[in-house]
C-alpha cells in the first residue's frame, strides 16, 4: 500500500552484516510507495554484503520519489560497492525533479574508482534544482585529481543555474 504521510526516512545500519542486496531491494520497493518522501538518510557504512544489485534496486525504488529534495547515503567501507553502482545512482538521482542536495560517502570502497565518481557526477548533473553536493571518495594522486575534476565540472554546472 501507499505511505502518503511518510516524508522523512533515517535508517542506521552501520556495520550490519545482515543487510545485503535483498534488504536494500526491499527498502527500495518500500520507498517507491512513499509518495511524499522529501528526505532520505541511509547510514550503511561497513555493510559487507551490500553490493551492486542492492544499489540498483534502491535506485529503481527512488525513481518514483518525485518530491525527494535531500539524499544522504553512506556506503563507506562497503567492499562490493563499485563504479557500476555509482553510475546507476548518479543517473537515478539525476532524474529526480525536486532534488536539491546530495551527500554521498564511498570512502574505503575498494571497487570504487575515478570512473565511478565521474559517472556519478555526470548523472547527477542532470538534476534541475540541485544546489548542494558533498562527496567523499577514495583516491590517490592522479585518480584523486580526476575525481576532483569530475566534481568541479558538476559544481560549475550548478553555479550556472
Amino acid at each position: 500500500g501507499k505511505a502518503p504521510n511518510l516524508s522523512s526516512v533515517f535508517l542506521n545500519f552501520i556495520s550490519c552484516e545482515q543487510i545485503g542486496d535483498s534488504g536494500l531491494s526491499a527498502l527500495g520497493k518500500g520507498l517507491a510507495v512513499a509518495s511524499n518522501l522529501t528526505s532520505l538518510n541511509l547510514e550503511l557504512s561497513g555493510c559487507a554484503n551490500l553490493g551492486q544489485a542492492g544499489l540498483l534496486a534502491l535506485c529503481q525504488g527512488l525513481s518514483t520519489a518525485q518530491n525527494l529534495t535531500s539524499v544522504e547515503l553512506d556506503f563507506s567501507k562497503c567492499r562490493q560497492v563499485g563504479d557500476t553502482a555509482l553510475q546507476s545512482l548518479g543517473h537515478g538521482l539525476g532524474q529526480l525533479p525536486s532534488l536539491r542536495s546530495v551527500t554521498l560517502n564511498v570512502r574505503d570502497c575498494p571497487q570504487q574508482g575515478a570512473a565511478g565518481v565521474r559517472a556519478f557526477a555526470q548523472g547527477l548533473s542532470k538534476a534541475q534544482h540541485l544546489a548542494l553536493v558533498d562527496m567523499f571518495f577514495n583516491g590517490q594522486s592522479r585518480e584523486q585529481a580526476d575525481n576532483q575534476t569530475a566534481v568541479a565540472v558538476l559544481l560549475r554546472r550548478l553555479a550556472m543555474q
